[in-house]
């Protein structure tokens, strides 16, 4: 957790959180993209965060993971 300023121009007073975080995205990336860092992630690391995915949300994931073990 955290807190971040956004500095605004004009007549706004604040932003909603969706804007908010749409400019938080986008300065970050704006930020990666300037300083030469990719963000794709590799096979393993994709195959990694599908797995704690299905992990995480999904009532029989054994299945699924056991086809994905096995296909490598």
């Amino acid at each position: 957790d955290g807190s971040i300023i956004i500095p605004m121009v004009g007549f706004s007073q604040s932003f909603n959180i969706s804007v908010a975080g749409a400019l938080g995205c986008y300065h970050a990336f704006e930020k990666r993209r300037e300083a030469g860092i990719g963000g794709d992630l590799s096979d393993k690391q994709k195959l990694f965060a599908r797995a704690n995915y299905y992990v995480r949300c999904l009532e029989d994931p054994q299945k699924i993971l056991g086809n994905m073990v096995q296909r490598g």
